[in-house]
């Protein structure tokens, strides 16, 4: 059996995303990616990974390759291509995972920031500092890589704001620094500190039990007395996200109108056995 070619699939796979063709990019997608990771997501896979290689593309303008490496340590083969961003003028790291089959062989690819060393210059003063961001900022704005609001302060002074692009393109409304924006899974962070504050003062404990705050009656089924906070905190509880709250989200207001969906959350199999996201369904119980 012919081994795959796995510099070759990634540095296809860059040339396809500097092209910023979403056919191409569907069509590199489909041809080369896993029938399991198409099929993720109840079926949306492959519409998913176009739709965010393609956002992707358009973020970064163009991707340079600046080194290659291919990562066999683990069961897990990654590669990982160092590149450099046109709009963001910045280095990061495209890694694509594979499986060892012939054909389809991707199963998966994420890009991360890895900053290089700015040393050269020297130490800013704070006004400097300031410069910097400004500079920065209206250049990623202008590049059309950035659209949102920015804030830099110290101690309790506000050094620095300002507000780029559009809050919706399709109304031509424009971002000001009262802008809300939909901030999706930071809500994670927040509700964690959240949560560790409450332990920090006693109120909760890490080892108490997620049916001491919520009837496991009104839950989907299993074992849910093993499954304690720190599970919750951990991602590692053995149970999942709400089934049916993406159908309703634009109508909650209240606890009360998702408390119907709770039968659908199960516990799969016992706490640390094995991961999954579970803080996600935390946050829905305690907001």
């Amino acid at each position: 059996m012919k081994e795959v070619d796995y510099n070759k699939l990634a540095s296809q796979f860059i040339t396809v995303l500097n092209t910023k063709d979403l056919g191409k990019i569907e069509k590199f997608v489909v041809k080369n990616f896993s029938p399991n990771s198409l099929a993720r997501w109840e079926g949306k896979g492959k519409d998913r990974y176009v739709g965010y290689s393609m956002n992707v593309a358009l973020f970064h303008g163009e991707l340079s390759v600046i080194s290659t490496e291919l990562d066999t340590s683990t069961n897990r083969i990654r590669h990982i291509s160092k590149v450099y961003s046109k709009n963001t003028d910045m280095q990061h790291q495209v890694v694509l995972f594979f499986n060892d089959d012939q054909f389809q062989a991707i199963t998966g690819w994420s890009i991360e920031e890895t900053p290089q060393n700015q040393g050269s210059k020297g130490s800013l003063t704070e006004s400097q500092f300031i410069e910097e961001i400004k500079i920065y900022t209206d250049k990623l704005a202008q590049r059309g890589s950035f659209s949102g609001t920015v804030l830099l302060a110290k101690n309790n002074d506000i050094l620095f704001s300002a507000a780029y692009g559009f809050a919706s393109r399709r109304y031509d409304v424009k971002n000001n620094l009262e802008t809300k924006f939909q901030i999706g899974s930071m809500n994670k962070m927040f509700t964690s500190v959240a949560i560790l504050q409450l332990i920090e003062g006693g109120k909760v404990s890490l080892d108490d039990p997620l049916t001491k705050f919520i009837d496991k009656s009104i839950l989907g089924k299993g074992d849910f007395s093993k499954i304690k906070i720190r599970h919750l905190l951990s991602h590692t509880s053995g149970i999942g996200n709400i089934s049916g709250y993406d159908e309703i989200q634009n109508k909650v207001r209240s606890l009360k109108d998702i408390q119907h969906l709770y039968t659908s959350i199960d516990a799969t199999f016992d706490p640390e056995l094995n991961g999954v996201t579970a803080i996600r369904v935390w946050f829905y119980l305690v907001r």
